[in-house]
This record gives structure tokens, sequence and C-alpha cells, in this order.
């Protein structure tokens, strides 16, 4: 196990020593210092999404995380652990990306099985590619671009060597947002974010990502 892992797991332990409750058959630990009714949040966003999504996930684990890369929440195997100190808006993005990648988990077969989505997502990398290049900037193989998994090496490369700030211009059009560069899984669960917090016009571009997640 990792540090990052030993990190989180040593937090949802401090936080279990509170009271929790369940919701929709989801199982939620807080820490004392929130500062909003947990329970009513997740009330409030469980009563708009699907229960496929909702039953994803057996356990949520609101504590004061910190993740790398200024991440507010991860997902490790059936549980979400979520950084409690960030803005109402973050935390709702943030636990509906989480939960999209334990639907992955649990439904890989329905996302990934028939190719389109892994289709779609290399063909938007490959012009990603092209307009990299036609621009200047220094580029990765071509063959880096063809990987639709994670790979922390090509995800620097779009994160420091071409950065965000450019990345979002160069993305016009091909993908919703610089993150769903990344890998296909994350393709899929910033589709997710993104519809259930009612951003559909990003996704525009994207029908196959849309076909997925309203099936």
């Amino acid at each position: 196990m990792d540090n990052n892992r030993q990190y989180i797991r040593k937090k949802a332990k401090e936080a279990k020593i509170n009271n929790g409750f369940i919701i929709n058959g989801v199982e939620v630990f807080v820490e004392k210092n929130v500062n909003f009714d947990i329970e009513e949040f997740l009330k409030n966003i469980f009563s708009k999404l699907p229960n496929s999504l909702i039953n994803s996930v057996n356990k949520i684990v609101f504590g004061n995380f910190y993740f790398d890369s200024g991440y507010v929440g991860k997902s490790i195997n059936d549980s979400i652990f979520i950084n409690s100190e960030e803005n109402k808006s973050a935390l709702k993005s943030s636990l509906i990306h989480e939960m999209a990648h334990n639907y992955i988990t649990k439904n890989y077969e329905m996302v990934f099985g028939d190719n389109k989505l892994n289709k779609e997502f290399l063909t938007k990398r490959k012009k990603l590619y092209h307009k990299i290049r036609s621009s200047g900037l220094k580029t990765m193989p071509y063959e880096s671009f063809k990987n639709h998994k994670f790979d922390k090496k090509f995800n620097k490369y779009l994160s420091e060597e071409i950065g965000y700030n450019t990345l979002s211009h160069l993305i016009s059009g091909i993908f919703p947002t610089c993150y769903s560069v990344s890998s296909s899984e994350e393709y899929f669960s910033v589709g997710m974010e993104l519809f259930y917090t009612k951003k559909i016009k990003m996704l525009e571009d994207c029908p196959i990502l849309m076909e997925k997640i309203v099936k």
C-alpha cells in the first residue's frame, strides 16, 4: 500500500470515531469540524442521480484530507474520500466524479465493452496531437497519445510542459476539460460530473460519451 493510501485510511479511521449515518444504502462518516449539514447536502445530490450511480458506492468519508495535485476527492475500491474543507460546489463535482470511477469498476463492460468510447477518446487525442504540433509546442511521441489508459508521464506533460492554461485553448471543440484528456476513464468520469452538475453544453462535441452517460 502506498503512502497516500495509508494516509487516507488513517484519516478515515479518525472520521469513523464520530457518529455516521446511512443514506440510500451508502454509509457516510463525517469529521466533527464540517460546518454544514452533510446529510441534507447528500440528500439533495442523490435525489438527482440515477440509482445505478449511487449503488456503485458503499461508503463516503468526509474529512480533512489533502490529496496530490489539488484533488478534492479520491476513490479507493468501493469507498470515496472527500476533503470536506472545500466549498459545496467543488464537493458536489468531486463526489460525482469519484462515484463515476466506482461506476466504471462495477460496469466496465457496459461503458467500454464495445470499444466505442475508447475510439471516440483516441480520435480526440489524435486531433489534439496534430493541434499541438501545428502550434509549434513540444510534443510527446504519437504513441503516447494512442494510449487510452492513465499514464503519469503523459499527464505530467499535459499539466506541466503544455500547462493547463495553454491546453484549455488547444482542446476547444475537442475535449470538454483539460483533465478529460488524461485517460478514457477520466473522460467518462468528467462527462458524468459535467452532466449531473448541469454543464451538458460542454459535452456537445462528445456524442458517444453522452450516449454512455444516459444509457
